[in-house]
């Protein structure tokens, strides 16, 4: 990312195997996200944030939780962090659960 830009997501918890409505439109995705975070404080700046960000670079995807029991290893080889449980990025999880 360069000096003026902000990546930024929101995450938003749904029954599984409902619709992610990925199709939707940018300027569907835009009024979602402005109707999810009108509620939070103008003092973290997310009005500012929602409004320069271009709906045309607005992305949804649908991602979640596994949580698996059982053996990660096998020899030599074990799985650690998000390849052996994958998290949404919210969670921000994968690194500090591996170690």
């Amino acid at each position: 990312l360069s000096d003026d830009e902000v990546y930024w997501f929101v995450t938003l918890n749904s029954e599984a195997g409902t619709s992610s409505r990925v199709g939707m439109s940018h300027k569907d995705m835009a009024a979602e996200v402005q109707s999810l975070m009108g509620g939070f404080s103008s003092a973290w700046g997310l009005p500012q944030l929602l409004k320069a960000t271009p709906p045309h670079m607005l992305t949804r995807s649908r991602c979640g939780d596994r949580w698996t029991a059982g053996e990660f290893g096998r020899g030599r080889v074990t799985l650690a962090g998000d390849a052996a449980h994958p998290m949404t990025p919210n969670l921000g999880q994968g690194g500090c659960t591996a170690l």
